[in-house]
């Protein structure tokens, strides 16, 4: 991935539009799939919070302390502002409607973790409490869910979805890095070294950086 990032500046865009749509179109897929599948109503998907954790006040909070790092993949956008061929004020509906996928995308996730559990439980919550014990698919509630409502198919999807999130991830996150780095070395405050632009206008040094110090 960090090759691609480096060599061709059009290829990773491509690769990273398609990986962006197999994660949200795998997800789309089972979630209508797995909800065609669900019975007994949103009765099944109680209780809405955790029992056996503090108050349910503190257990949102937990969950929105955690928006910065779901949506930090924005920043590959707004380091990128320099390389757009298109006014800079787009960029702002770009991440805007990023930002709401995203949030689809999550609130999905998490629904349909809850939407089918092990016959051997009777609500989600002794399910999750259990999950650290348990072996294979049974381990990983949104892969159970898929395998339960479509099989050896169900899973393959779910699991391509989870490769799009991964690709996505590490491409955003290096083109984010790799840019940053570019600007704070091109201000001076770091080696000149990362500002270095090869024939393309790509900090290729920045990414092999950020690509060396991953591994």
């Amino acid at each position: 991935l960090a090759l691609i990032c480096t060599f061709r500046k059009k290829l990773a865009a491509k690769i990273q539009t398609i990986f962006a749509l197999i994660l949200f179109f795998g997800v789309a897929s089972i979630v209508c799939i797995v909800m065609n599948f669900h019975v007994g109503g949103i009765e099944t998907f109680k209780p809405l919070f955790s029992e056996n954790h503090r108050s349910a006040a503190f257990q949102i909070f937990n969950i929105v302390a955690l928006t910065p790092w779901a949506l930090v993949g924005l920043e590959s956008i707004s380091h990128s502002t320099e390389e757009f061929q298109f006014p800079v004020k787009r960029a702002f509906w770009i991440m805007t409607i990023a930002s709401i996928l995203a949030f689809t995308t999550y609130f999905f996730l998490a629904e349909i973790s809850v939407a089918i559990v092990p016959r051997e439980y009777a609500i989600w919550t002794y399910y999750f409490e259990e999950l650290t014990d348990l072996d294979e698919i049974k381990s990983v509630p949104t892969f159970f869910v898929a395998n339960k409502a479509l099989g050896s198919l169900g899973t393959a999807i779910i699991g391509f979805a989870a490769i799009g999130a991964l690709v996505t991830g590490i491409i955003g996150g290096m083109i984010a890095s790799s840019r940053l780095l570019y600007s704070v070395a091109r201000d001076g405050v770091i080696s000149n070294w990362f500002s270095i632009l090869d024939e393309n206008k790509i900090p290729r040094n920045a990414i092999k950086f950020v690509c060396f110090l991953s591994l």
